[in-house]
């Protein structure tokens, strides 16, 4: 294949490429298949972090395959399969860790960040047992998040498993405070998540095609959450599956006709690149 004819998909795992029982469906992964037998690159575009991503690629072979890589931590991370290592990375400075923690604990709020192998927070809330659960990390509670972390992080999460209107409230309160330093999107109604300023999963599918040396218009991008629509937005074509939110919807180029239970990832490949 022609180098500038090379595509990339970089899709979004939860409610996007799994189905809601976080499996994979063959129709999706006959798909990804073909497409990278073909020369194409495909990538998981996801908030969680790389630790609860990579099980998942190995699960499904992904990581013996050529042209794999994950983009996670909403962008803040990029790993390259094939050799194994990450291509780049954007931390948060660590004195606003602190600040969102404080604040957090202030307005009972769960919060939480990563280390190499745990979901770290200081607090063991319901928030830190279900999330764990639902990404495959073991959470570990310390008495002080900055002084038990050894680098800075690439993510935050402020989290309420019942009341989004709280962790809005929250949102707009400590907005001033990291104006400039933080950027914040909502992964879902649970989920408040805070990166770096420029760390998104829109700047990341940009620096992946540099990367690979894909022409921007010729990557795609699929999702269904707020966090996703920056890279619906600086994709060449941006797609929502037929489950995503209306904001989603509404910036997409296109929206499937199948929902994340039904194929939709398998149905934007046959559209777009195969």
């Amino acid at each position: 294949m022609n180098p500038s004819g090379k595509k990339l998909l970089c899709t979004d795992l939860d409610e996007t490429l799994l189905s809601s029982d976080k499996s994979i469906s063959e129709e999706n992964l006959n798909a990804i298949f073909k497409m990278t037998e073909n020369g194409h690159f495909f990538a998981f575009a996801s908030g969680r972090p790389i630790q609860s991503c990579l099980p998942l690629a190995k699960e499904y072979g992904f990581t013996s395959i050529s042209g794999f890589y994950i983009i996670a931590y909403n962008g803040a991370l990029i790993y390259d399969c094939a050799k194994g290592e990450t291509v780049f990375t954007l931390p948060l400075e660590r004195k606003y860790l602190r600040l969102i923690f404080d604040m957090a604990a202030k307005e009972h709020i769960h919060c939480h960040t990563y280390d190499k192998e745990h979901v770290v927070s200081e607090y063991r809330t319901a928030m830190l047992e279900e999330y764990t659960r639902v990404i495959k990390m073991p959470p570990v509670v310390v008495d002080d998040v900055s002084a038990y972390l050894k680098t800075e992080p690439l993510k935050i999460i402020c989290a309420d498993l019942y009341d989004r209107s709280k962790l809005e409230r929250f949102e707009e309160k400590i907005k001033p405070l990291v104006k400039g330093h933080l950027d914040s999107v909502f992964s879902n109604d649970r989920l408040l998540e805070y990166n770096a300023c420029g760390a998104s999963k829109g700047n990341a599918v940009l620096k992946l095609c540099d990367i690979l040396g894909v022409k921007h218009e010729n990557s795609i991008a699929a999702g269904d959450q707020a966090n996703d629509i920056s890279m619906l937005k600086c994709a060449g074509t941006g797609c929502a599956v037929n489950n995503a939110v209306d904001e989603v919807k509404a910036v997409a180029d296109h929206i499937t006709e199948n929902d994340n239970n039904h194929g939709a990832v398998a149905e934007i490949i046959n559209s777009f690149i195969l």
